[in-house]
């Protein structure tokens, strides 16, 4: 016996009949979140456990990101480095030996420029729910800056410190709450006991987030803290909009749809149904045949 949507598929033209007498179909709908929000890999899907209904749509394949050059030491005019980042713009890294890999299943956020960005809207994003809700978070340009010093897709959270009293208590109290992935957590944390240090031994951001002794190229707090003021200068440069524009995008974003809470866990990992209209046209497998009846 044949149903209604057998029948629109034979006879599409019945669709806004069948519309207008008020018949709809029953679809699934699949769940806001993974049951399990640690499945996936951050660097292969940079965007997993984002509430499905609030994914983002068409950010930005490539961009051109310039590094500061406030001595003009590679010929910049414009106290920018005259060629853009590679990582954002097609992914990989030739100074690094990491090539462009764009492949949806082997391409990741060394290799993908796609996948960079989706990462840099992603933490942005999470910098921006921070933000709304009354946590620790940081300006876009500091963001940004971040983003063109460290040449990194996730603003040098490798570098960020993830234990401590302080840290542990924090990382609880975000677990408590939202139904987030540990990478979120990662960063949150690490914003939170990077600006407490600051506070503390009273140096500047910049200055806690590298550490107050030397990174691995050398570096002392305080020159990186220098060094990141010159690269937050470089992203209010005309020449790096789509830079900010993607970090202004994720934290807009993040104010907006917030976090997921831990109380709908359960409700956000569940299937559910709705009901739409039908759609004129469709294809049925084998045409209708000898006499039937509308169900």
């Amino acid at each position: 016996m044949a149903g209604l949507e057998d029948l629109i598929g034979y006879i599409p033209s019945l669709a806004p009949v069948v519309n207008a007498m008020g018949f709809r179909k029953t679809v699934d709908v699949d769940p806001e979140l993974p049951y399990d929000l640690s499945e996936a890999s951050p660097e292969q899907q940079p965007l997993y456990g984002l509430p499905r209904s609030t994914m983002p749509e068409n950010l930005p394949t490539g961009i051109k990101a310039y590094r500061a050059d406030p001595q003009g030491k590679y010929g910049g005019k414009e106290g920018l480095e005259t060629q853009p980042l590679q990582r954002f713009e097609t992914g990989g890294n030739k100074f690094l030996g990491q090539q462009t890999n764009k492949d949806p299943a082997t391409g990741n956020t060394y290799s993908d420029s796609s996948k960079a960005l989706q990462s840099l809207y992603r933490f942005a994003r999470a910098n921006g729910a921070a933000e709304a809700n009354g946590h620790p978070s940081l300006p876009a340009e500091d963001l940004a800056g971040l983003a063109l010093k460290e040449g990194r897709f996730d603003y040098g959270l490798a570098g960020g410190s993830y234990g401590g009293k302080f840290a542990n208590k924090y990382r609880k109290e975000l677990q408590d709450k939202y139904n987030l992935i540990d990478r979120d957590i990662d960063f949150l944390v690490s914003i939170a006991d990077k600006q407490r240090i600051a506070d503390k031994h009273k140096v500047s951001f910049g200055e806690a987030w590298n550490g107050m002794g030397t990174n691995d190229v050398g570096q002392t707090g305080k020159q990186y803290a220098k060094d990141l003021e010159a690269h937050k200068q470089a992203a209010l440069n005309p020449k790096n909009k789509e830079l900010m524009d993607i970090i202004m995008r994720g934290i807009e974003d993040g104010k907006k749809y917030g976090f997921p809470l831990r109380v709908n866990k359960e409700k956000d990992e569940r299937k559910t149904t709705k009901e739409v209209p039908y759609k004129k046209g469709g294809s049925i497998e084998k045409p209708l045949a000898g006499k039937h009846k509308i169900i």
